[in-house]
């Protein structure tokens, strides 16, 4: 737990106050004592901006903090506890002065992800032991949006003895507006970054520090944006390496931008699922929906036809499930080589039915499902590595380097070996 001792003075009221700034985890509280008498309905209402400096000097700026205790009466003075939004530590912004010319933002995994082979060029050696060692440079990324222009930078933190120690780094990006940007919309673009990383690598990718940087002096910017990464991303677990798609970055950033509305609740889901510690029958919902919204938003011509040549089911209406599955499994089983003319159609029943189940609860649908936990975790995890392939493919990304990397990739081919055990006992 971080504390810090400040004063402050909350907008509204003149009054400077003693308090302690804590940080437990993701969350920030404000403790104040006071002696001033204010009313309950102002003490209830949410504080937009809270003044502070440290005892170290450092200027503080708290946006909408709500009060989560207090404590006052006759003689006594008033104790409150605020849970606060947003802190900023290292300067003080004034209402009108938070619009931002630039950002700075870290992210888990993003050193590993666009350094994939490493910092190290050559090593020479003599009598067996290394006697230099040469770096490559670091690579220089710039994306040029309709709002921002977009650099991957690269923190050299210290540079030891190069025959023996090498080069501590750390990387981070810096989005550099068009226009002076309010801060909700700069942590919009930072957390398209997130998306982005984490449909590439395939893992939850994190926010894991936002700063501003003027010559010599940083600022904090703690949000509930901001994210431990507890689980460490293995390089070998990463799937799109920044090698692998360096020549169409740009691409697959307008890409985004272009298509962000229709991706957001598939992409959502894809998120979500990669944060449940346990793939459970809520999971394979998520996940039939994020497929279902895909088709309706990117395939629906392609159901439709699906749909007219299925002359077992009512021409009328918008297509079902089954038509929206039988389409996308079929467009991306170039990677998993599972579906056949003779098991297609029971694959999909039974996903199909499934959901149903779990949705409805109907006793009447208890037949024909994937009944067992084994088959659900390993067709959810198939069907979520369904929807990773259709966002990728919408991003632009080439079928061939898609099919090399999830090749190489043990997670996805333990999936892959595990599905096929269960559909061939359907």
């Amino acid at each position: 737990m971080e504390s810090y001792i400040g004063r402050w003075r909350i907008d509204g009221s003149e009054e400077i106050v003693i308090g302690e700034l804590r940080r437990n985890e993701e969350k920030w509280i404000l403790y104040i004592e006071s002696e001033l008498k204010r009313n309950l309905e102002r003490l209830d209402d949410e504080i937009k901006f809270i003044e502070g400096r440290l005892l170290d000097g450092r200027e503080v700026t708290i946006l909408n903090a709500s009060v989560n205790y207090l404590s006052f009466g006759s003689g006594k003075p008033t104790l409150a506890e605020y849970d606060c939004e947003t802190v900023i530590i290292g300067k003080y912004f004034e209402k009108e002065d938070l619009k931002f010319d630039s950002i700075n933002i870290k992210y888990s995994c993003l050193s590993s992800w666009i350094l994939y082979l490493g910092i190290i060029d050559e090593l020479k050696y003599n009598n067996n032991e290394i006697s230099e060692i040469k770096f490559k440079d670091f690579p220089k990324v710039e994306i040029n949006c309709k709002n921002y222009k977009m650099n991957i930078l690269f923190n050299v933190k210290k540079k030891y003895h190069e025959t023996k120690f090498g080069i501590d780094y750390d990387s981070f990006v810096k989005f550099d507006f068009t226009n002076k940007c309010d801060l909700d919309d700069a942590l919009e673009y930072a957390n398209d970054f997130s998306n982005i990383l984490t449909i590439l690598i395939g893992e939850n990718i994190k926010i894991e520090r936002i700063f501003l940087k003027e010559e010599s002096l940083e600022t904090d910017i703690f949000t509930n944006m901001i994210r431990k990464n507890n689980n460490e991303i293995r390089k070998k677990d990463i799937l799109i390496r920044y090698i692998d798609i360096k020549d169409k970055f740009e691409s697959i950033i307008d890409n985004w931008i272009k298509k962000k509305e229709e991706l957001i609740p598939v992409v959502s889901n894809f998120i979500r699922l990669g944060e449940d510690k346990f793939f459970d029958e809520v999971s394979f919902l998520r996940i039939t929906q994020a497929l279902e919204v895909y088709s309706r938003r990117f395939r629906n011509e392609h159901a439709k036809k699906i749909k007219e040549d299925d002359k077992s089911y009512n021409k009328k209406g918008e297509p079902c499930l089954k038509h929206r599955l039988k389409d996308l499994l079929k467009e991306c089983d170039f990677l998993f080589n599972l579906l056949t003319d003779d098991n297609i159609d029971e694959i999909i029943k039974r996903i199909c039915n499934t959901r149903n189940y779990y949705t409805h609860y109907d006793r009447k649908e208890t037949s024909e499902l994937l009944n067992d936990t084994d088959s659900i975790f390993y067709i959810g995890k198939y069907l979520n590595y369904i929807v990773q392939i259709l966002i990728l493919m919408e991003l632009g990304i080439d079928k061939s380097i898609i099919k090399d990397r999830f090749e190489k990739n043990n997670k996805f081919k333990y999936i892959k070996k595990a599905s096929k055990i269960i559909v061939d006992k359907m």
